[in-house]
């Protein structure tokens, strides 16, 4: 660990996020490395593997917002507890624990885009 990333640790947690053709959503650790500007995630919780991790630098990103709830969502979810990240790629649909985690969420990937 270098020096800068002793004062920028990266954020992570567990999210749900909309498989791509709404083929229901899968549990998803996701880390935001604001130092190296990379986004990690991994298909699978708790299985990190090389072939589980994909990797987005934050340059594809082109937006963080707010969504509305995506069809099929987990259950006991939070309907403000979306936010869509687009990138260059695609669209990921994630759903936080709550309201205030999704908007943590997006608060800190805006700030990491800055």
């Amino acid at each position: 660990m270098g020096p800068k990333e002793a004062f920028h640790p990266p954020f992570a947690g567990f999210l749900n996020v909309k498989a791509p053709g709404g083929q229901g959503s899968r549990v998803t650790n996701l880390t935001i490395h604001a130092v190296s500007r990379i986004i990690a995630f991994c298909k699978r919780p708790l299985i990190q593997q090389p072939s589980e991790i994909f990797l987005r630098y934050l340059a594809e990103v082109l937006t963080v917002s707010q969504a509305a709830p995506a069809p099929g969502p987990p259950k006991k979810c939070d309907e403000r507890s979306f936010f869509d990240l687009r990138t260059s790629r695609r669209t990921y649909n994630f759903c936080a624990s709550d309201a205030n985690a999704a908007q943590e969420w997006t608060e800190k990937l805006q700030a990491c885009l800055q």
